[in-house]
């Protein structure tokens, strides 16, 4: 809860609570698709119902924004990953898109169960490829479709091998250069969160970034981690944090006002929080190049837009003084 009390001089001082330590509100992201489908063995033409239960198709970081669930993340990291890539496009995934991925998924499935040979090889290319054929044959075709989207951290303890689900409350697109998405854990309460600060970001400030590099998955991959101990899924579930400075304003021809930093990031990081010194949200990561100090941000109150526009109640938010 944020406190204005009214000083002696007649100036508002702001009281702000003990910050949340900003890894212990920074969580990991899936999106993912379930559902059923039936493929077509082209090979003797038998057809064989196969179960989707999980297949993750985009992953990211976000940040808890008030106590009972409500996370910030880009738009690109719940949206349809096939535009994203293929055209650069971000936008809201539809039922088709929800079927394609599940008929990617079950054609997969069956593969890896009738003809494990041609998994071994198999590259993403491949498979979508294989799937668009056997989509135009007829030999797959889902069923059952849904899009879930997991939840990862310190905030949520049982998380390390049960992830908790959320679902999309609000996400922007590419016609609107609003790379930020509001999504809802269901039945949370108590949940540490971000205070967010709609305070003028200057060229020069100092920024701290936390998010989910896929290098820190990458330290791990070699290291057993199933059945594994507490402290290594703490280890593998805690945010990276790295540091620089707002080092450019860079306005879109839309309008829309990104800000440029040095600090360091990676494919992983993108919907984490951009914090100030005090641990208060001034942005959200959205977009990051291999070169070194190219990296960009957006400010928060493109989130707190997105809150009050669905009734997103952010009692943490911080006013400028």
């Amino acid at each position: 809860m944020v406190i204005l009390v009214l000083a002696a001089a007649g100036a508002y001082v702001l009281y702000q609570p003990a910050a949340t330590s900003p890894q212990n509100a920074t969580v990991f992201l899936v999106s993912a698709v379930s559902g059923a489908a039936k493929v077509t063995d082209p090979t003797d033409n038998k057809t064989y119902d196969v179960t989707v239960d999980y297949y993750g198709i985009s992953a990211g970081s976000g940040f808890i924004i008030t106590s009972d669930g409500y996370i910030a993340t880009a738009a690109h990291v719940v949206g349809d990953p096939w535009d994203l890539q293929k055209k650069g496009v971000i936008r809201r995934m539809n039922d088709d898109d929800l079927k394609f991925y599940v008929d990617k998924a079950a054609v997969y499935i069956f593969l890896k169960k009738a003809h494990p040979e041609m998994v071994s090889s198999l590259t993403e290319s491949d498979l979508d490829t294989l799937t668009n054929q056997f989509m135009s044959a007829g030999a797959v075709k889902a069923t059952k479709y849904e899009n879930n989207i997991y939840v990862r951290g310190p905030a949520f303890p049982e998380s390390a091998n049960n992830p908790v689900q959320a679902r999309l409350i609000d996400m922007g697109d590419s016609s609107t250069e609003r790379d930020v998405a509001i999504i809802k854990v269901n039945k949370a309460s108590k949940l540490p969160y971000l205070p967010l600060s709609n305070q003028k970001v200057n060229v020069g400030d100092s920024v701290r970034i936390y998010g989910y590099p896929t290098e820190q998955f990458a330290f791990y991959s070699n290291m057993k981690t199933e059945g594994g101990s507490k402290q290594l899924w703490n280890s593998i579930y805690t945010a990276t944090l790295t540091s620089g400075i707002v080092s450019a304003e860079r306005p879109s021809t839309k309008g829309t006002v990104y800000y440029q930093t040095d600090a360091a990031v990676d494919s992983g990081s993108s919907g984490g929080p951009v914090c100030n010194n005090n641990n208060q949200v001034i942005g959200i990561l959205v977009e990051g190049f291999e070169k070194q100090g190219f990296n960009f941000f957006l400010p928060s109150e493109y989130v707190i837009n997105m809150c009050k526009e669905n009734g997103v109640n952010v009692g943490g938010s911080i006013l400028p003084f």
